[in-house]
Order: structure tokens, then C-alpha cells, then sequence
């Protein structure tokens, strides 16, 4: 699904922090969506510093910095980080080339882990980034 010039798949569920899950048998691979790419512009390091270890939804487990800015990656989901995408770390700059193809860790989801607060339907997912576009749009101009 195409949101101007945003690409977002359907084949995964979103979290309003810009993160995305795709699920991958009982593991869930996450990444950065397109939106925040987008507006970080090319991604200069990446670190993760957490990794074989348990996590809870909303801990921070690693950052990221692009000339625009420096932020904290916070998992979207609780669960145990069972594999760090090395390939990414060394070469930050290919989320920019296609953030749903370079995901940053995979978790295995505690058992009763929810994805209630993730958007998978296309009409909730625009709406979400109209809303992210707008916040965007008045804190350039303001």
C-alpha cells in the first residue's frame, strides 16, 4: 500500500512508533517503517544494545543516528531477542534503501504477548500516517 510517495506493506502490523513486526513462524522479525526512514534520511549507525536477553514492550534496545537526528529504538512487543541483524549494523544505510527488507532483530513473543496496539488494516494505517504527515507539516512550519 502506497501513502504518497510511502510504501507500506500489508504483509506485517505496524506500532505508532514507527516500528514494524512481521511474524515468521513463532518469532517476529522487527524493522523501521517507511515513514521514519523517510524522515531520518540516511541512517549513519545503528547499535543494539541488547541482544540473547529478555525484553519488555517499550524498553529501549538500541539507537539510531542520521544526520538529522540521534533516537532510541524502543521494542514494540515483550519477548526474548534471539537474532540481530548484523548485516544491518555494519551497513546502517540500507534501511533507507528498503526499510521492510533490513530489519533490525527478531524477538521470540512472551506467550501471552498481545499485538492489540499494532495497525494491520489498510484504512487504519492511512489514517495514522495523515496524522503523522500533519504533525510533521506544523512542526517544520512552526
Amino acid at each position: 500500500m502506497d501513502i504518497e510517495n510511502l510504501h507500506f506493506p500489508l504483509d506485517r502490523k505496524y506500532h505508532r512508533s514507527h516500528l514494524w513486526v512481521k511474524s515468521e513462524g513463532d518469532k517476529v522479525k522487527i524493522g523501521i517503517d517507511d515513514f521514519l526512514s523517510n524522515m531520518a534520511g540516511y541512517i549513519n549507525y545503528l547499535t543494539i544494545d541488547r541482544k540473547d536477553i529478555d525484553v519488555k514492550s517499550g524498553e529501549s534496545f538500541g539507537s539510531l543516528e542520521s544526520g538529522k537526528f540521534v533516537s532510541k529504538i524502543y521494542t514494540p512487543t515483550s519477548g526474548k531477542i534471539v537474532e540481530v541483524n548484523q548485516d544491518i549494523i555494519n551497513n546502517p544505510r540500507k534501511i533507507s534503501d528498503d526499510p521492510y527488507d533490513a530489519w533490525i532483530i527478531q524477538i521470540q513473543p512472551e506467550d501471552n504477548n498481545k499485538f492489540d496496539e499494532f495497525l494491520e488494516k489498510e484504512q487504519d494505517i492511512r489514517s495514522w500516517i495523515a496524522e503523522e504527515m500533519k504533525k510533521y507539516e506544523e512542526e517544520e512550519s512552526g
